[in-house]
């Protein structure tokens, strides 16, 4: 018995492929759910769609029901953090920052605009708010904003609290 009707979906693909049932040609192509993986063994981790789970110590986030809500899953946290999309090697020495810097949409590692420990408490929160925990997300951003307007950056703190902001609405 499962409680939603997406959850019922998710069961009878998980037991289709786990059983193979001979007559049931329904979900038996080797095309699963969606999943949100964030592989942190990565120096610069990405996070990005995958519909393969593997045991590699990457964290993996779903599975959602469509590829769609998934979209707009990675779209929401994508505006509410500021992680890396690109797949480029990061050395820390490119000469300017892609458009997403601009945007707020990235921290810029490629041109060491961000340390990798920034970079991974970015990370960081992405993780704590896939898995639920958007009080210790607040409670960081909080801290770097009150950071940010002591050191009079207030185009900084002015974005984390649109970030809070948009996280509690969340």
């Amino acid at each position: 018995v499962t409680d939603s009707e997406a959850e019922a979906l998710i069961l009878e693909n998980t037991l289709i492929k786990r059983y193979k049932p001979r007559y049931n040609a329904r979900l038996k192509d080797d095309k699963t759910y969606p999943y949100l993986k964030i592989d942190l063994s990565e120096e610069f981790p990405r996070v990005y769609i995958t519909r393969r789970v593997i045991k590699d110590g990457a964290r993996y986030f779903g599975p959602f029901a469509t590829a769609g809500t998934v979209r707009k899953t990675m779209d929401l946290v994508k505006r509410l953090f500021p992680y890396r999309s690109c797949t480029k090697n990061i050395t820390g020495k490119d000469p300017r920052p892609c458009l997403e810097f601009y945007i707020n949409r990235c921290v810029a590692p490629c041109t060491g605009y961000a340390s990798k420990e920034e970079y991974a408490k970015v990370i960081g929160q992405v993780v704590l708010f896939m898995e639920g925990d958007t009080a210790a997300v607040t409670d960081d951003l909080k801290a770097n904003m009150e950071r940010a307007s002591a050191g009079l950056e207030f185009e900084r703190a002015a974005a984390l609290r649109d970030r809070i902001k948009a996280v509690e609405k969340v």
